[in-house]
């Protein structure tokens, strides 16, 4: 018997029903026994028609007496009896089912590929597998599943493209990484010409090793979450060596010693007929008339006197081979080769491309490419990691958290699968006489609330990783940032704006909660996210209150215990405010009320006013609906809090005073 691993999915109808009755009838077929099945997984279609539904993806473990050609046909036949529709390649599908792994089997026939090319670079592959078979040895990858999945999980992931001169690695590695937001590198240096004289093609050998080679140092290698997509792979140097240089491979590991190893490899295969057509392009069209197959200049005159069949690239295709080989074969070199390879037929560049995208298509929330909350200050609170498909919520914190971020976190658990909290001082969003360095950073306390909250993931980036290219440049904001707290403190909202863009950027989230006592806050990053069509939705959550009313913040614990009494002033005044326009009465007497329990208090207001809660501007209708904004301070310690008040019945005409905002009061600064 043979222990095999099968893939499994349903978009189409009721997926739920199509996978149980796909197993069944596995459990049913003689000569197959179903040993486990995984936990099915909501996950977004990868490749394919836009518009299809969210797929249900899982794995299922058996021991069968088929072959592995037999074992397709069983599958062939399950989707069948389920009607599968096979007339778009990734279209919808009521089932799919995959042979992902054969025993230790490795084929590369025409309708059979094992392993699956593609579930080493998958999550959503790998998840569901690793629930049930995590010691399941990948043959060509040689390592655990566990470990695949590990290996895809690692900071700043490293895609190779790879691929003889005129291939179109060049080409296909920059459009991945501009599709998956990846940072391109582009080879340094090319395969020195492959029909020079032994001495000559050792130098440029030597020369084009060392320089790539310093270009993927794990020295030089980026500290951030996102990926890079190379379109080179160091081993192809070591491959096109072979039987020239009888000292290569020596000389290869101390010049590749300390480099990354890409995580995947996207091999790119033309055909000679192909490749002798981009030749002929080339020679056609030399710089600067295009940029299309560069690395064929080098080529162009090394393969030129080659002898038929193969036209003038017999070089270019046995070293393909050779390349096909060194990275397929089971095994072999993999300290150094990369775990995960996909072939892709590079005959039609287009179609190269959108297979090489949804070869590393990124697992998690919206767009972007390998990078996957995968910073090394990201930390795992629970072991799970935010998968494809599956809804990701984000609450953006700086720390000292208290109930009122609880009542975020647990927002986002009921509308989410996973969850994320992130725990970053943002230094751009204080001024310089501001409270920095003394803001309070507890994270031995924060991490054992979130853990407990059972949020997923904390995010708790350095500055450097949030600001790579420094703090100076800052997002420009307008409108509802102007007044109020934009007015009291200079730049803070450019910085506030600044650091939850770089947040979004680097936490692939669905949907991100903020709390109300921000309410500014709330609708400067509304306009942010509009302006930079970021296609996250922003939750605002209800302000969580004390026993007296004051709104949980992580600057009340700067206040002296009769400071902390007398704070109590702020929500006394919305209180007051609130009857004075349940009552009826103008905006002028509303704000008023909102001052004076803060004057009896010894509260130094820096603003209490009503105003429009959209625009933060004088109110257009005076029966509102409006919102009360009050800030004040005691001591050392600045507070902020606000209410909303509803829209009034029409019976309700009162006049609009001139003083409807009354942004400064001046009894205390």
């Amino acid at each position: 018997m043979a222990r095999c691993l099968i893939g499994c999915g349903s978009n189409q109808g009721r997926p739920l029903q199509h996978l149980a009755e796909a197993l069944e009838l596995l459990r049913a077929m003689p000569g197959l026994s179903v040993v486990a099945a995984s936990r099915f997984r909501r996950t977004r279609p990868v490749g394919g028609p836009p518009g299809q539904e969210a797929f249900l993806n899982g794995a299922i473990l058996v021991d069968t007496a088929f072959s592995p050609r037999e074992l397709l046909g069983v599958l062939t036949a399950v989707e069948n009896t389920l009607h599968r529709d096979r007339s778009e390649r990734w279209g919808p599908r009521s089932i799919d089912l995959d042979l992902l792994l054969y025993e230790a089997a490795v084929l590369d026939e025409a309708d059979l590929t094992v392993p699956h090319p593609r579930m080493a670079t998958r999550r959503f592959v790998l998840e569901p597998c690793v629930e049930i078979a995590p010691d399941f040895i990948h043959p060509l990858a040689g390592c655990s599943l566990r470990d695949l999945l590990d290996d895809i999980s690692r900071p700043h992931p490293h895609v190779a493209v790879v691929g003889v001169p005129g291939s179109g690695a060049r080409e296909v590695a920059a459009a991945v990484a501009d599709a998956v937001l990846a940072r391109p590198l582009h080879a340094p240096a090319c395969l020195p010409p492959l029909a020079d004289d032994a001495a000559t093609f050792e130098r440029g050998w030597l020369a084009a090793v060392a320089e790539c080679a310093a270009a993927i140092h794990a020295d030089a290698w980026p500290d951030d979450p996102h990926g890079t997509v190379a379109d080179f792979w160091l081993g192809t140097f070591l491959v096109a060596a072979e039987g020239r240089l009888p000292a290569a491979d020596r000389a290869f590991r101390r010049l590749a010693a300390g480099t990354v190893t890409p995580h995947v490899a996207i091999l790119l295969v033309a055909d000679a007929a192909v490749l002798e057509e981009r030749l002929a392009f080339r020679s056609r069209r030399p710089p600067p008339l295009t940029d299309m197959f560069s690395d064929l200049a080098g080529a162009a005159t090394a393969v030129a006197d080659a002898p038929p069949p193969t036209g003038g690239v017999g070089p270019l295709v046995a070293l393909q081979e050779r390349l096909r080989r060194r990275l397929l074969e089971p095994g072999r070199d993999a300290a150094d080769r990369p775990r995960a390879v996909v072939v892709v037929s590079a005959d039609d560049l287009g179609a190269a491309l959108a297979e090489a995208v949804a070869a590393v298509d990124p697992p998690a929330g919206r767009a972007g490419g390998p990078h996957r909350l995968l910073h090394p200050r990201g930390i795992v609170l629970h072991d799970r990691r935010p998968a494809v498909g599956r809804r990701v919520g984000f609450v953006p914190t700086m720390g000292a958290l208290h109930a009122g971020h609880a009542s975020l976190v647990a927002a986002a658990a009921t509308a989410c699968d996973e969850v994320v909290v992130s725990i970053f001082v943002n230094p751009t969003q204080f001024a310089p006489h501001e409270d920095f360095d003394r803001y309070p950073r507890p994270r031995a306390a924060d991490l054992d609330l979130l853990g407990r909250l059972g949020v997923h993931w904390a995010f708790a980036p350095t500055v450097e990783a949030v600001y790579p290219q420094g703090t100076e440049h800052r997002l420009a904001v307008a409108g509802p940032a102007l007044p109020f707290e934009g007015a009291v403190r200079p730049g803070h909202f450019a910085g506030v704006a600044t650091v939850v863009r770089r947040l979004f950027d680097l936490v692939p989230a669905d949907a991100a909660y903020f709390g109300a006592k921000d309410w500014q806050q709330t609708l400067v990053v509304k306009g942010m996210v509009r302006e930079c069509g970021i296609p996250i939705e922003i939750v605002v959550c209800p302000t969580v209150r004390d026993a007296d009313g004051l709104a949980l913040s992580s600057r009340n614990a700067y206040l002296s215990p009769d400071e902390r009494r007398r704070a109590a002033a702020l929500p006394a005044g919305l209180a007051a405010a609130a009857a004075c326009w349940e009552a009826g009465a103008g905006v002028a007497a509303a704000e008023a009320a909102l001052r004076r329990p803060l004057e009896a208090q010894g509260v130094a207001c820096d603003y209490a006013a009503i105003v429009d809660p959209e625009s933060l501007g004088p109110l257009a209708d005076p029966r509102g609906p409006a919102i009360a904004l009050v800030a004040g301070r005691l001591g050392s310690t600045r507070l902020i809090d606000n209410l909303g008040l509803p829209l009034r019945p029409r019976g309700i005409s009162m006049a609009v005073e001139k003083s409807a905002v009354s942004m400064w009061h001046t009894g205390g600064g």
